[in-house]
């Protein structure tokens, strides 16, 4: 059972939706996890609770698991990944954040992608794509991809450049 912060009590097993994706390296897979929560990835913490993380933004976002955010629920809720009803979880256990990762944070931020890019992707650039999505959301992957002689017009070498231009949050 995952406690919200509404407090109520929802039935972790039942928030999926879908089957935990594949397809995905699972080297990949865990340095997502290493990059959003190294001590829960390498299991040196037992379970993630809900905190603030200051070092990504000046302003204060929640966070559980590997960098679950309230924007996350909502896109995986849009997205049908989630039921409406969903919200935050206050504590996730590591198998559960796993279990998170695979079943709605790829598929959320892969269908982003999809949405959002219109020109064909190999594997890894479709990686790099869904990892920057979930770092740095919606609609800075749609600026990104989508500007005058970027992706989206085909000029892939100059949306790598861009890329590291969004290194910084906030100015740190």
């Amino acid at each position: 059972k995952v406690i919200s912060d509404t407090t109520e009590v929802q039935d972790f097993d039942n928030l999926f939706s879908s089957e935990p994706v594949s397809g995905y390296p699972e080297s990949w897979i865990e340095r997502l996890k290493i990059f959003e929560n190294e001590p829960l990835a390498l299991g040196l913490i037992k379970e993630s609770d809900t905190s603030i993380d200051q070092l990504v933004t000046t302003r204060k976002v929640k966070q559980v698991g590997y960098g679950i955010t309230e924007s996350e629920i909502a896109e995986a809720k849009r997205l049908g990944f989630l039921p409406a009803t969903a919200s935050l979880p206050k504590k996730l256990t590591k198998a559960e954040a796993d279990k998170w990762m695979l079943t709605i944070t790829i598929p959320t931020y892969e269908k982003q992608v999809e949405e959002i890019v219109k020109v064909p992707l190999t594997k890894a650039q479709k990686f790099a794509l869904i990892s920057f999505c979930h770092n740095s959301g919606r609609n800075n992957l749609r600026k990104l991809v989508n500007q005058k002689d970027r992706l989206n017009d085909g000029n892939y070498l100059l949306t790598c450049a861009m890329i590291e231009k969004y290194d910084n949050a906030s100015g740190n």
